[in-house]
């Protein structure tokens, strides 16, 4: 796994012990997960499953469930268990937490004298003047949705060496 990564796992596995992603919002989600911010079902136990299995694997608007966040973790907890440390990181080499469906809806904008750009837009029901990215940020943040995630691990044949 290389130096980056692992700095990238670090840092999650600090982000989730800290207990604050920095988000607000109160989205009620998908797979019965509240929105940001609430309990996120964060996964606990091996650092390598913690760093996986982020909730920041979905699009920057949404962020995963914590169904989805707690399925990976237990899959990757179950991937690794009972194995070498050299066995387990080769299991989850090339893993990801993964988004599957983006599709990213542009925001719908309609001309509106009001705004001072000329242009009143629409982000999931959340209006506010084109340009002004204050009012921007605040919609984004207070429509982000749970969605499903998924986790994609590579074939187990690729570490029989290591692991047998």
């Amino acid at each position: 796994m290389s130096t980056i990564r692992w700095m990238v796992a670090s840092v999650a596995l600090l982000a989730v012990a800290c207990g604050d992603d920095g988000r607000t919002g109160t989205s009620p989600g998908i797979d019965g997960g509240g929105g940001p911010g609430a309990d996120s079902g964060a996964p606990t136990g091996d650092p390598r499953c913690v760093a996986l299995c982020t909730d920041d694997a979905a699009p920057t608007d949404d962020y995963c469930s914590p169904t989805s966040v707690s399925q990976c973790s237990s899959l990757c907890e179950t991937r690794i268990a009972g194995v070498s440390n050299l066995c387990a990181e080769c299991l989850l080499e090339d893993s990801d937490f993964l988004y599957s469906n983006v599709i990213a809806l542009p925001d719908e904008c309609v001309s509106d004298s009001s705004c001072a750009s000329g242009q009143r837009c629409d982000r999931r029901g959340c209006e506010y003047c084109e340009g002004d990215s204050a009012a921007w940020a605040s919609c984004r943040e207070s429509t982000r949705e749970a969605v499903r995630c998924t986790t994609d691990f590579q074939d187990v044949s690729e570490c029989a060496d290591l692991c047998s």
